[in-house]
């Protein structure tokens, strides 16, 4: 599957996100910051991965 410059770019905010998530979950209190975070960086990567491609 090739991706296109857009949706690797998503794929790579939502990666960040999700570990950003991790992070906030692990080292502060702020757990509902943390899954909110995790909970968009993975709606994020699906929308990225699975929005169609405009061929101009």
């Amino acid at each position: 599957m090739k991706l296109g410059k857009a949706a690797l770019i998503g794929v790579v905010l939502s990666v960040v996100m999700i570990l950003a998530g991790a992070l906030v979950i692990t080292f502060t209190e702020f757990g509902i910051l943390g899954f909110t975070l995790i909970l968009l960086g993975i709606c994020l990567e699906i929308y990225a991965i699975s929005r169609p491609r405009h061929t101009d």
